[in-house]
């Protein structure tokens, strides 16, 4: 192999950052990334399998507290049999759903074989990987359907190996190669150098493969494995400094997932992560994850995220890895993850990371390792996508909630939501972000989501442009597109939190909106606007599911039995309008939703003062 060296700084003050770390992960930290270190431990690598994870925990007897998890695997395995294998059917220019569903069939397959040593599970989890590995390609015009691929025909090549007939064993090598590993080795795709979640599951994926087939293809190897650890560090930047994820909830959960299998691989197979982990943010997007869950069990779901929460394993290799910091598993921060584990394991047995969790060698018990440090109740994450989080209490389904959002729309996924807000309380999502969009129903209708430029036909979608978001809005102009709104004020963690958005640079105006968490059980928010011409019109506008009543400057939202107040300090009229009537042909419907608002307009002095208090109805 050839000696070329990389470096990748990173400071040492950021080893402060892990939680804690093992005295050897401590010692690569302090080295960084050494290309020269890198190709001997490859040199080194043994050509026996199982080299990806560490699988003695579900080859174990004893499987304590995650036995009921395991059996629900082998139940979810078994049901897999009968099903006809995977075909190569495109959805639009995306293989993904086809490449996700392999992931997760191989690994599970194989997890239930080595638990059960049922042949009709070895030789369906064969038939699978022998299927793909007979596609035409895994379609890499767009990359992650490759790289997911990957990683499921690797881990299955891998744990499986001495266990497949020769003649599929080679089979299977051969198609990782030529349809993964193989088309990985271009150092121009785009991916390589991504600054969102495309660099950590393509960088896993294709570390998955290469690791796999480090012995027949050492030089490929080599430059694959090499690549992923000088580029991780780009999309891993998007965590500093405080955590925040710029895509929302949903996408950390895609990316960070794989960001972690990177780490498991090639800890498991080379001995070092070369202290990547120890990344500024890294850690604390756990708990970015924790502020960025409501009261509800519902995300803040800003940027192309889901409303609906769901339960990411992930979480518990971060309750593992920093059991300081987060207290372990059971009765640590991530509790919840560990529950639907060991209580309601058919919850979790049908996400396609969940083997992988289970497989990639957690201790068998529950034993909490401490207390979980304890988090306060508001947040302030700084970064591309800047929020603010308030509550009025942890652990209580019916406290008060408020989410506020700053960056700028052009960050990954961005919507135009500087100085959007969502709020909670009494059990319900009162003020909502509309979220994600479907994508290939918009593209199959020859729609361009991803031009976002100013006058790009991104912000034509109604849920990422301005007529969705809880935002002022100017004329019905957009908000501008290359730059970025900034939390310039945060009183927070008090009686009566506070935050102030400075909205000037998104509006081209002087612009600010203040929000004040009144005794942790009001919402008041106060907007300033300058540079108005006499006559122009701005708008304050909610997106909700509640019934909504107008009487003067109040209106009264009605839902689930409850019932809340909103009232202006001027005189408006409120306006009710239901989504669907926002929206366009090529808008997926939103039913069910509306948006509350008012008009006024501005007088000669061109200067604007309006202020909505939020309570609860009496």
């Amino acid at each position: 192999m050839t000696n070329n060296h990389g470096t990748m700084a990173i400071a040492a003050a950021t080893m402060l950052a892990c939680g804690h770390c093992h005295a050897e992960k401590c010692k690569t930290m302090q080295n960084a990334f050494d290309e020269v270190d890198l190709r001997k431990r490859l040199d080194k690598l043994e050509s026996s399998h199982p080299r990806l994870g560490t699988h003695a925990n579900v080859l174990s007897a004893d499987l304590g507290d995650r036995q009921a998890y395991v059996d629900a695997l082998v139940e979810e395995a078994r049901a897999i049999v009968p099903l006809p294998v995977l075909e190569r059917k495109q959805e639009g220019r995306r293989l993904l759903a086809v490449s996700r569903e392999a992931l997760r069939r191989i690994t599970t397959l194989a997890i239930a074989w080595m638990r059960t040593r049922d042949s009709a599970l070895l030789a369906r989890a064969e038939a699978e990987m022998l299927a793909v590995c007979a596609f035409s390609d895994w379609n890499p015009s767009h990359y992650l359907d490759v790289a997911e691929m990957s990683l499921g025909v690797a881990l299955g090549y891998d744990w499986l190996h001495d266990a497949l007939p020769a003649d599929s064993r080679e089979t299977i090598a051969d198609g990782l190669w030529r349809l993964g590993l193989q088309t990985a080795i271009d150092d121009t795709s785009w991916w390589v150098r991504a600054h969102n979640n495309w660099g950590q599951v393509c960088h896993a994926g294709m570390t998955a493969a290469a690791l796999a087939l480090a012995e027949r293809h050492p030089e490929a190897a080599a430059t694959v494995v090499a690549r992923a650890f000088r580029n991780l560090p780009l999309p891993m930047a998007t965590f500093a400094p405080d955590g925040v994820y710029p895509e929302g909830p949903m996408y950390w959960d895609y990316g960070t997932s794989f960001n972690v299998a990177f780490f498991i691989l090639v800890e498991s197979a080379l001995g070092t992560s070369y202290g990547l982990d120890a990344l500024p943010g890294f850690v604390g997007s756990a708990d970015f994850m924790r502020h960025a869950t409501g009261p509800t069990g519902r995300y803040y779901n800003y940027a192309d995220c889901g409303l609906s929460h769901r339960n990411q394993p992930t979480l518990l290799w971060f309750a593992d890895r920093y059991a300081d910091r987060f207290g372990g598993r059971a009765a640590g921060a991530f509790d919840p993850e560990w529950r639907a584990m060991t209580e309601q394991p058919r919850r979790l047995v049908r996400n396609r990371m969940a083997p992988l969790i289970l497989m990639f060698g957690l201790p068998c018990d529950g034993t909490p390792k401490g207390a979980p440090a304890p988090l306060p109740l508001d947040f302030h994450g700084r970064g591309a996508s800047e929020i603010v989080t308030m509550r009025g209490a942890w652990n209580d389904a019916k406290a008060w909630y408020v989410g506020i959002k700053s960056g700028t729309p052009s960050a990954s996924h961005g919507h135009m939501d500087g100085g959007s807000f969502i709020l909670e309380a009494e059990g319900v999502r009162w003020a909502c972000d509309a979220g994600a969009e479907n994508y290939h129903a918009l593209e199959s209708q020859g729609y361009n989501l991803w031009d976002g430029a100013q006058e790009g036909t991104r912000w034509g979608v109604f849920r990422y442009g301005n007529l969705s978001h809880n935002i002022p809005v100017v004329n019905g102009e957009r908000q501008l597109v290359k730059e970025r709104a900034d939390v310039v004020a945060a009183d927070l963690n008090g009686p009566s939190p506070r935050a102030t958005v400075d909205l000037s640079p998104l509006y081209g105006r002087p612009a600010t909106r203040r929000f004040h968490f009144a005794e942790r059980r009001a919402l008041e928010i106060v907007d300033e606007i300058g540079g108005l011409k006499g006559g122009d019109v701005v708008r304050w506008q909610m997106l909700t599911q509640a019934a909504a009543e107008p009487r003067g400057r109040v209106l009264t939202l009605t839902q689930d039995g409850r019932r809340l107040t909103l009232e202006a300090d001027v005189d408006v009229v409120w306006t009710v309008t239901e989504a669907t009537e926002l929206c366009h042909k090529w808008d997926s419907p939103l039913e069910n939703f509306r948006i509350v608002s008012f008009e006024r307009k501005a007088e000669a002095d061109g200067e604007m003062k309006h202020a909505v208090s939020i309570r609860r109805s009496l």
